[in-house]
């Protein structure tokens, strides 16, 4: 029995694993404050992609008061920023009464302040993840995880995440409940869940092969950030993406392994995937991988306990409709859940 069923049926709080080894296989705006973002006061900072060029801030807002309780882990402080850059995590989401979910906001760029970034830092220990099929991006179906989040899966929801491009604009595949809806590619930065509901990225081919293993493995283009570094100039004349006017100054959705281990979801605006990578890479990524980008497609959204996937908060200012994964999602996404209090047979778990 994998993780999904063992553990909603007998109810553990914890789950254990967070690495593998080798080859393994238009509606009104919904804004959740999250802290205060002080003015850059000095010219220091990472280098700036001189493509870059100033772009509307979302605005500052107040801090929002913890609400996980105090833990052994918390992430690292955000170094190398401009003096008088506010970058602290706040623990912002609990499961099993633990945190599992740390935030921030910053502007990395002294000579560009209206660049901004917002980050999640996200401790796996004590969730299980699932891929859910939009209704448009895979399309098809039927699935078990279609395009929401079902009701006897909500009370469990701690957080969700907007998936990838539309299949035009990448070479990769994606496979999902069995089916292989596009084909997968070496070489391209691949996001898999495995039986157990663990969320693994690695480069297909290299760190992970469909080898029947696999619950889900969702493809976004080659890794930005590999072995640490900014990866770019090993892919030239790959599209990284454009907005919708055909300018690739956007706003830009990622996902890393972090040094320390666990998983980070940024977003990035208004940037070029070059200081995208290299602020990843700053921030002690390893791996990366570039989600979606423009206008309200990234979207973070987590869920307290006891709200029953209700009254979700969001990451980032420009983010809209928290309740975009528990009604209707035109394009996939991920969803994360306290398997403690999952239901067995609420998710796809491949039995």
């Amino acid at each position: 029995m994998n993780r999904f069923g063992v553990i909603a049926t007998l109810g553990l709080a914890a789950l254990a694993g967070c690495t593998t080894s080798g080859a393994v296989s238009g509606n009104t705006a919904t804004t959740v404050p999250l802290a205060t973002v002080a003015p850059v006061t000095a010219a220091t900072g990472p280098a700036l992609d001189p493509t870059t060029v100033p772009a509307s801030d979302p605005p500052p807002t107040a801090t929002v008061p913890p609400t996980a309780a105090s833990g052994s882990y918390a992430p690292a402080p955000v170094g190398g920023l401009p003096s008088g850059t506010d970058a602290k995590w706040k623990p912002v989401d609990t499961a099993g009464g633990a945190p599992v979910l740390w935030t921030t906001t910053f502007h990395p760029l002294a000579a560009v302040p209206s660049v901004w970034v917002t980050a999640a830092v996200i401790d796996q220990d004590r969730l299980a993840g699932a891929l859910y099929n939009g209704f448009k991006l895979p399309g098809g179906g039927p699935w078990t995880n279609s395009d929401h989040v079902g009701k006897a899966a909500q009370p469990s929801l701690v957080l969700a995440f907007n998936g990838g491009f539309l299949f035009k604009h990448i070479t990769g595949g994606y496979f999902t409940e069995g089916k292989e809806v596009k084909t997968l590619t070496n070489g391209q930065a691949t996001l898999g869940v495995r039986k157990d509901g663990h969320i693994v990225l690695g480069i297909y081919g290299k760190d992970m092969t469909n080898d029947g293993t696999w619950l889900s493995l969702r493809q976004n283009l080659p890794p930005i950030v590999d072995g640490g570094k900014n990866s770019l100039d090993q892919y030239p004349g790959t599209y990284w993406g454009n907005d919708f006017h055909n300018v690739d100054l956007n706003f830009r959705s990622a996902i890393c392994n972090r040094t320390d281990g666990k998983l980070m979801y940024i977003v990035m605006g208004m940037v070029r995937i070059n200081t995208l990578a290299d602020e990843l890479a700053r921030l002690g990524c390893t791996t990366a991988m570039e989600l979606d980008i423009n206008g309200h497609w990234p979207q973070f959204v987590w869920f307290q306990p006891g709200s029953g996937g209700h009254g979700g908060s969001l990451l980032d200012p420009k983010m809209w409709k928290p309740e975009r994964y528990v009604t209707s999602s035109e394009k996939d996404f991920i969803a994360m859940f306290d398997p403690a209090t999952l239901p067995a047979g609420a998710v796809y778990s491949g039995s």
